[in-house]
C-alpha cells in the first residue's frame, strides 16, 4: 500500500494534470458504479450499463477535475491577494471553502445534467443504429425537465455537503493533494449525482 502511494506522489508530483484526471476518472466510473449496484438492488435497473458508466466517467475527465485544477488555483490567488495564507486557520479555512463552493456549484451542476443527458442520449441512438443528434428536440425537453426540477435540489444538497467538506480539506490537506481529497469525497457526491441523473421521470 506505501509503495502505491509513493508511486503516485511521484507521478502527482511529475504530472499532475494526468494524474489528477486519471484518479478522477476513476472515482466517478466507482460512483456510477455504486449508483448502479443501488439501482439495480431497488429493482431500477435490469442490468448494469457500461456505456452510461462510460459517459459519465468522461464527464469527470472532460468536465469536472478541470473544473476542480482552475478552482483550486483560482481561490488560492485569491485569497493570496486577500492576505490569507495557504495552510489557514479553521475560520479562514471555512472561507476558502465556501468560496470554492459557490462558483462550482453554479457551473459545475448545470453543466453535469445538461452534458451527462445530452450524450448518453446521443450514445443510446448510436447503439440502437440511428444518428446521434436524432430526436434531439426530445432530449432538450428532458435537460429542461431536470434543470427545472432536479439543479435547486442538487445546488441546496451540495451546499449541505461541499461546504464542509472544502472546509476541511483547505484546512487539513497539504495543496498537492487537495484535487485528490476532493475526488475522494466527491465518490459519495457522484453516487447521489448519478442516482438523480438516472432517475425515472414523466415527460411530456
Amino acid at each position: 500500500m506505501w509503495r502505491a502511494f509513493s508511486w503516485y506522489q511521484r507521478v502527482l508530483a511529475h504530472h499532475p494534470y494526468k494524474a489528477n484526471m486519471a484518479s478522477g476518472t476513476v472515482i466517478m466510473v466507482v460512483g456510477d458504479t455504486a449508483a448502479q449496484t443501488i439501482e439495480l438492488h431497488n429493482g431500477q435497473l435490469q442490468s448494469r450499463s457500461v456505456a452510461r458508466t462510460a459517459v459519465m466517467g468522461s464527464w469527470a475527465f472532460c468536465g469536472d477535475v478541470p473544473l476542480n485544477i482552475f478552482l483550486f488555483r483560482a481561490v488560492d490567488r485569491l485569497v493570496g491577494a486577500m492576505g490569507i495564507p495557504i495552510q489557514a486557520s479553521l475560520g479562514l479555512s471555512a472561507v476558502k471553502g465556501v468560496l470554492f463552493f459557490a462558483p462550482g456549484a453554479a457551473l459545475r451542476n448545470p453543466m453535469f445534467l445538461t452534458y451527462a443527458t445530452a450524450v448518453e442520449h446521443g450514445v443510446d441512438n448510436w447503439m440502437a443504429g440511428r444518428s446521434p443528434t436524432a430526436d434531439s428536440q426530445a432530449c432538450e425537453v428532458v435537460i429542461r425537465d431536470k434543470l427545472s426540477t432536479d439543479l435547486w435540489t442538487i445546488l441546496s444538497d451540495s451546499a449541505r455537503y461541499w461546504v464542509p467538506v472544502n472546509t476541511l480539506v483547505f484546512y487539513c490537506v497539504p495543496p498537492a493533494f487537495r484535487i485528490l481529497s476532493t475526488s475522494m469525497f466527491a465518490t459519495v457526491w457522484l453516487t447521489y449525482l448519478s442516482l438523480v441523473q438516472h432517475k425515472p421521470r414523466n415527460t411530456r
